[in-house]
């Protein structure tokens, strides 16, 4: 049986593996590491996104792709206003991820999937 294949109630095992190590990891770095706010929310709204993830649901449900981006553009926004440094990178990585929330709200409203990579 592939590791991918779903078991009880819809949820992936392979994603489900991932989600666990991960959390385990970010409750690790987030109780022996001294944090700011921003850096707390920034894991635990990774752990929320591998978590529900897991869920085939949720990877099936029509807002996902949309979720996904605004979860992309978060991530970046956080990662930009705890960064230590002045990156221009991190800020255009911000920049792009908000043009990808334009795009699949615009994907959404439409019923299209122009500009997205489907693998």
């Amino acid at each position: 049986m592939s590791p991918s294949l779903p078991f009880g109630g819809g949820i992936s095992r392979y994603r489900a593996v991932v989600a666990a190590v991960f959390t385990a990891l970010v409750v690790l770095w987030v109780a022996f590491v001294p944090l700011s706010p921003v850096a707390v929310a920034l894991a635990a709204v990774s752990v929320v996104y591998f978590v529900a993830n897991a869920f085939d649901s949720v990877r099936s449900h029509p807002l996902y792709d949309l979720a996904s981006a605004a979860f992309v553009a978060l991530l970046f926004a956080l990662w930009y206003s705890i960064s230590d440094a002045d990156s221009a990178f991190l800020a255009a990585l911000t920049v792009l991820a908000a043009l990808g929330v334009v795009v699949e709200a615009y994907n959404y409203r439409h019923g299209t999937s122009h500009l997205r990579f489907d693998f």
